[in-house]
């Protein structure tokens, strides 16, 4: 081979390879967390507790073959729900699985599949009318991917099932329990294209946690270092999700009142805790067992006394205490 021919044999392979890594790379829009899935063990009690109690509304619900019901929908937003399945939980806690949307479905999975991420199923469009398909992360958590469609009942719904009431109008982060810590981070980072960020009002980062926020968006995920040995304090900590709220105080207050109706049923615990930063951060729990925080994202630390921390129906007298 003379050296010209060499010298094009060269060019040529760099030309390839350049092509092959922006293929590669090209990893199409990540936007924001699509819905989480919560497996219940009483439906109604679990519906009543996110409409009646939170405040959300119910646009749609779907059904089994006989009749019985199956998936019911809350929405949060135009973009964001929480999907309630009457399902026995599979593995792990009630916490099923959480979805994220994109604007190009078939260019997302054909880059997962690039970096080696193998799909659990092909895409297919839901009986709401939005196309998915699923990947698992290195711990085992179910991740869908998720493209809005013209003509879903989610964009048929738009503008409404959005009461005034409702306790929160953005699901701002999902929590995950990892004990696959390295390989989860890498997987959110390197692959999926999310960015790592210190997030102030979160729990102390001495206890190895990583915020990694969507590529393209403003919503996050939490991984929670998580050992068989810590189960105690994983229980406590565990998979959950996280609703914006913009004045912690009196979604607390307008949650006591409610709770005052003992026909609701609605008894439910609600831990207040002041962060290192004066910042609050309120927890409760669902029926199903998931825990739910609310969090103030952008306002400035509060200085006066939190609320009381207890709610139900009773409304026994409660307390707040400090991170430690």
């Amino acid at each position: 081979m003379t050296g010209h021919m060499r010298s094009i044999v060269i060019v040529l392979l760099v030309l390839v390879s350049s092509l092959f890594a922006q293929q590669v790379t090209d990893r199409p829009h990540i936007l924001g967390i699509a819905h989480v899935g919560i497996y219940v063990n009483d439906l109604n009690s679990t519906r009543a507790f996110y409409k009646d109690f939170l405040g959300f509304g119910e646009p749609f619900s779907l059904k089994h073959e006989d009749g019985t019901e199956w998936i019911v929908y809350i929405k949060i937003n135009e973009l964001q729900y929480i999907e309630l399945f009457a399902e026995r939980r599979r593995s792990g806690g009630p916490l099923g699985h959480f979805s994220l949307y994109t604007d190009s479905l078939e260019r997302t999975k054909d880059y997962l599949e690039s970096r080696g991420v193998e799909p659990v199923d092909n895409i297919h469009a839901g009986r709401t009318g939005n196309r998915f398909f699923t990947i698992k992360d290195p711990d085992g958590h179910t991740v869908e991917i998720t493209q809005y469609e013209p003509g879903s009942w989610t964009t048929e719904t738009r503008g409404n099932f959005l009461p005034a009431g409702r306790v929160s109008g953005h699901i701002l982060h999902v929590g995950l329990r990892a004990t696959s810590m390295e390989a989860t981070e890498r997987f959110y980072r390197d692959v999926l294209g999310f960015r790592v960020f210190t997030d102030t009002v979160s729990f102390p980062k001495q206890r190895g946690w990583v915020t990694l926020r969507v590529p393209d968006g403003d919503d996050y995920v939490e991984l929670i270092p998580y050992t068989a040995s810590r189960w105690a304090e994983s229980q406590a900590l565990q998979d959950h999700f996280c609703l914006a709220v913009s004045d912690a105080k009196k979604v607390v207050a307008d949650l006591q009142l409610r709770g005052k109706d003992e026909s609701a049923s609605l008894a439910r615990e609600i831990d207040v805790e002041v962060g290192d930063h004066e910042e609050w951060q309120v927890s409760m729990f669902d029926p199903s067992g998931t825990r739910i925080e609310l969090r103030e994202p952008t306002k400035p630390a509060r200085k006066q006394d939190p609320p009381q921390a207890t709610t139900s129906a009773s409304l026994p007298a409660g307390g707040t205490k400090k991170k430690e």
